[in-house]
This record gives structure tokens, C-alpha cells and sequence, in this order.
């Protein structure tokens, strides 16, 4: 087998954590953004039909590419999520709103960042990602906007998902399930997990 993309390695991933069914490569729906762009999803709905693209930073593209910062790799991550959560809930026909599709991309990131292969991350190496993720953190958008407001929002309940699970210290088969719990939760069932003792 050849090199695949990160940008078809996450799509794997997360097919993988979330027993998903198989989808369509996100590779036939993306190509790079600009130089000066972030990730971005865009979606169009028509007569029934739902046309989805995606963009993402041209080294999540390249099978092989090596040396990816980790914002470009945040943001492969997070365009694949919203990707993989988009396709399912539109097989499923089921509705999604904004906040779901942050928030879950917001889980995803930690998923595989920090527990790749899942629980076997060094404690001091999940921490500082958990504070990467979700601590010092900077957004483009300020926090009087709608955007603003929903980014921070969508941290905060990730951040606070993780915390909770990981003081948990859940088996890697407990931490699955609980993932894919989330997943399959629409926004009102994200934040009741996310905000669960």
C-alpha cells in the first residue's frame, strides 16, 4: 500500500474510533487552501442534493509530507472532523448545527493527538496537549461575535469532556464507548456528556 495523506490517515482514524460505516474519501472533496486561509468546510444544500468541499493546508494533502506544524495538523484535523461528522449526519439525515460540528472537531483534535494509540500517551504528553488544545489558545474571532462565542464555547465543553474522562482514568475500551457516545449525539446530548459528572 502507497502513502496516504494525513488528511486520508485522519479519515481512517476516525472512521476506526467511531465504528463508522465506510465514507467517501475526504481526499475527493478537498483541496489547499491559500496561503494566507485557514480550513474550512463549505456546504450547499440544493433540491435535496448537499454539496460538500473542503480546504485544507496543501501538506495535509501530500501522502508522505513529514514536518507539519501543530496548527496545520489542527487544522487537517479539524477539517476531516467536520467532514467525516458532516457525511455521517447527512447518510443518517439527521440535522447539525455549528456548535456540533466545532465541538466535535474540538474532541477529535485530543482523540488522536494526545491518545494515539488510545490511553498510551506518557500523563505529562496528554497534559500538555489538553493545555495546548484548549488553554493557551488564541481565536480569530472576537468574543462579542456569534463565531467568537461559539469557538470558545465549543473548547470550554471540550476541554471540560476530556478533564472529566481522563480523571476518570477509563479503560481504553470505557474511553471508546464514551467517544462514540458523543459522536453519535446531536448538540444537546454533546453538551449534557460533556458537562456530566
Amino acid at each position: 500500500m502507497g502513502l496516504i495523506s494525513l488528511a486520508g490517515q485522519v479519515q481512517r482514524k476516525l472512521q476506526w474510533l467511531y465504528a463508522l460505516d465506510e465514507l467517501p474519501p475526504v481526499e475527493d472533496f478537498a483541496s489547499p487552501c491559500g496561503e494566507d486561509e485557514r480550513e474550512q468546510v463549505l456546504l450547499r444544500e440544493q433540491e435535496g442534493e448537499v454539496e460538500l468541499a473542503v480546504r485544507l493546508p496543501p501538506e495535509g494533502l501530500c501522502p508522505g509530507a513529514r514536518g507539519l506544524s501543530f496548527d496545520a495538523v489542527c487544522q487537517v484535523i479539524e477539517g476531516v472532523s467536520h467532514f467525516v461528522y458532516l457525511a455521517w449526519r447527512i447518510g443518517q439525515d439527521l440535522p447539525t448545527t455549528h456548535l456540533e460540528l466545532e465541538l466535535q472537531a474540538e474532541v477529535d483534535k485530543f482523540a488522536l493527538l494526545a491518545l494515539d494509540p488510545f490511553l498510551r500517551a506518557e500523563q505529562r504528553i496528554v497534559q500538555s496537549i489538553h493545555a495546548r488544545l484548549y488553554e493557551q489558545v488564541s481565536y480569530l474571532h472576537g468574543a462579542e461575535t456569534e463565531e467568537g462565542r461559539r469557538y470558545r464555547l465549543a473548547s470550554r465543553l471540550a476541554a471540560r469532556f476530556w478533564a472529566k474522562l481522563g480523571a476518570r482514568k477509563a479503560a481504553r475500551e470505557a474511553t471508546v464507548t464514551r467517544l462514540r457516545a458523543f459522536h453519535r449525539g446531536g448538540q444537546a446530548e454533546k453538551i449534557r456528556l460533556a458537562l456530566a459528572a
